[in-house]
């Protein structure tokens, strides 16, 4: 999900509990599996490219693309060359 995602919301509805920046650099052809969680998660991608798959879903990102993520929202990642990006985890 991109991030106009969160257009409908107001400032006074969202509030931050916990925040967690993370930077990661992964090789060529990682996967990745997430089970649901309680959290939002926000995927800043430095430099390469993904393919998300959420559900029945799929879509790719590269360099510079941010992906939302909803809490408890299942996934998986295949990255194809190395890459570096940034997870904020908003709990």
């Amino acid at each position: 999900m991109k991030m106009n995602a969160l257009s409908h919301a107001f400032i006074n509805q969202l509030s931050i509990i916990d925040l967690r920046i993370e930077k990661s650099i992964v090789p060529k052809n990682h996967k990745y599996i997430m089970n649901p969680a309680p959290i939002e998660r926000f995927v800043y991608i430095t430099k390469g490219r993904v393919q998300f798959f959420v559900g029945e879903n799929q879509f790719y990102a590269q360099t510079h693309d941010m992906i939302f993520l909803p809490i408890n929202t299942a996934y998986h990642s295949k990255w194809f060359e190395e890459s570096e990006f940034m997870v904020i985890d908003l709990l």
